[in-house]
């Protein structure tokens, strides 16, 4: 496997912006504190919880007192304030802490100077029950993927989230508002029975959405691992 720090680091894009459910705080706090002495700054379009202090690493946004969450500044102050850094780690979508969602038409929120947006997504829950412990907004889930509450996750109606494509049918997937280069990442992928399930997601997702892609790479961020599945 791959470090996971160098193979974003390699791709040297400076606005990054993480969207989609199960590990995004956790990706830009690793970016950030191994970005070896970049002048690095870490916000959000949504919320986010207050990361821990890191050296070198500044953190911008409204404090929202009641709920302890930083909350999006005005994008164009946002973007004026990208210029000052090497590095701008974004997190642009909310899943409230749920490994699987479906987007509203405000959703994600990514900047459109972004230079690289990855989407990742967590493959746990693959083979239990679909319910709102595990969807946020499990109505507009069910609308993209056909599922319906109690069946079983599988890997169609998985690809069918990300991609927005469904049996001809076109709704919100992950990537539909995303900018710059595109990186799809199966975060939580232990083992080789995980790496498997990946494979086949990604082999239901169609030519066209792939072809949209930078790269498909599963592995890790409490490991910094990953693995290229596709690119």
């Amino acid at each position: 496997m791959r470090n996971l720090c160098d193979y974003f680091y390699k791709l040297e894009k400076k606005i990054i912006t993480v969207i989609g459910s199960g590990g995004k705080t956790s990706l830009i706090l690793l970016l950030a504190e191994q970005s070896c002495g970049k002048k690095v700054l870490v916000t959000t379009t949504t919320r986010m919880y207050i990361p821990k202090e890191m050296k070198g690493v500044c953190v911008a946004g409204k404090l929202n007192e009641k709920s302890g969450k930083l909350e999006s500044l005005p994008l164009n102050e946002l973007e004026e304030s990208s210029s000052r850094f090497d590095l701008v780690l974004i997190e642009g979508d909310g899943s409230r802490e749920l490994p699987f969602k479906a987007w509203a038409e405000w959703e994600p929120v990514v900047p459109p100077w972004t230079d690289l947006s990855i989407g990742i997504i967590p493959l746990w829950p693959l083979g239990m029950a679909a319910s709102g412990r595990l969807i946020h907004r499990p109505l507009l889930f069910s609308d993209l993927t056909g599922i319906r509450e109690g069946e079983t996750i599988k890997p169609e109606h998985i690809a069918a989230a990300i991609s927005g494509l469904r049996a001809g049918k076109y709704g919100r997937g992950l990537f539909t508002a995303a900018a710059g280069m595109k990186i799809l990442f199966f975060n939580q992928i232990e083992d080789e029975k995980e790496m498997q399930k990946a494979g086949e997601i990604v082999a239901l997702l169609p030519a066209e959405f792939r072809s949209g892609l930078h790269s498909i790479v599963a592995g890790s961020v409490k490991k910094n691992r990953l693995d290229i599945l596709w690119e």
